[in-house]
């Protein structure tokens, strides 16, 4: 995979780890710059898709708390959605190496 020409190297990680999961493709990212939130703008191939990323996000199955996902639409219908998450440089790190784990499990299930 290759990544858009400005990414924020704080985002690299966790960008990769999104898009291993099936149906899961990222458009855009931010890190937030010690600002603001991480930003990750996605969209999914199905709602299954998306219910598996989303568990593995999820608080009690991950761990980690302040990550959410939200949901928009655009004039076309187009559901997109924005992963978002606290504004600490090592946050980003931090979720993708939890979302390595519950890629690298489900990838060992029969």
């Amino acid at each position: 995979m290759s990544y858009p020409d400005k990414l924020d190297p704080e985002c690299e990680r966790l960008f990769r780890v999104l898009n291993q999961f099936p149906g899961i493709s990222t458009t855009c990212s931010c890190c937030g710059h010690n600002k603001d939130e991480f930003q990750f703008w996605f969209v999914a191939s199905s709602f299954d898709d998306l219910a598996q990323l989303s568990y593995a996000i999820d608080q009690c199955h991950s761990g980690i708390v302040g990550w959410t996902i939200e949901v928009s639409t655009d004039c076309a219908a187009t559901l997109s959605f924005l992963l978002s998450g606290p504004s600490d440089p090592a946050a980003g790190d931090e979720l993708a190496e939890v979302l390595e784990d519950a890629f690298d499990k489900e990838q060992q299930q029969p």
